[in-house]
């Protein structure tokens, strides 16, 4: 019985990571006119088979997030007859939460700032190194290309 906190430690982690999946399984592009200017640019002619294929990318899409959420229900279902049966290990487990939760030691206001900033340099600066490098190996691709 003692394992029983790890598990649902476990339990709770698993349905953390799934409900991000869910999320990314039921997200709508929104950004429908980029691809249409896409495929009118490149003057392709979208036939029955890639309908076919982005069809069954949806279906595979919906059963992805149905099955994280009936994966993340059961779990849910796990959690409260636990919480229901053993009431007093559930509130022991809830106190210990709480009281490793006080204990957090949370950064001053400033060092966060600093941290933040030197994060968001950092992005821009290795963005701009890749970036940069991306274009001059495109560039070397296209060189190669001609001589060819």
């Amino acid at each position: 019985m003692k394992n029983v906190g790890k598990i649902l430690a476990a339990l709770i982690a698993l349905a953390v990571l799934l409900s991000f999946s869910a999320v990314i399984a039921f997200a709508e592009d929104t950004d429908e006119t980029s691809e249409e200017t896409a495929v009118e640019t490149t003057n392709t002619i979208v036939t029955a088979d890639e309908d076919e294929d982005e069809e069954d990318e949806d279906h595979f899409v919906f059963y992805t997030g149905m099955i994280t959420l009936g994966v993340i229900v059961i779990i849910a279902v796990c959690v409260l007859v636990w919480v229901l049966k053993d009431k007093e290990r559930a509130l022991k487990a809830w106190r210990s939460f709480k009281s490793e939760f006080k204990k957090i030691v949370w950064a001053e206001k400033h060092d966060t700032m600093k941290k933040t900033i030197l994060v968001i340099v950092a992005l821009v600066v290795f963005g701009a190194v890749i970036g940069l490098l991306d274009y001059l190996l495109s560039l070397g691709v296209v060189s190669l290309g001609k001589l060819f």
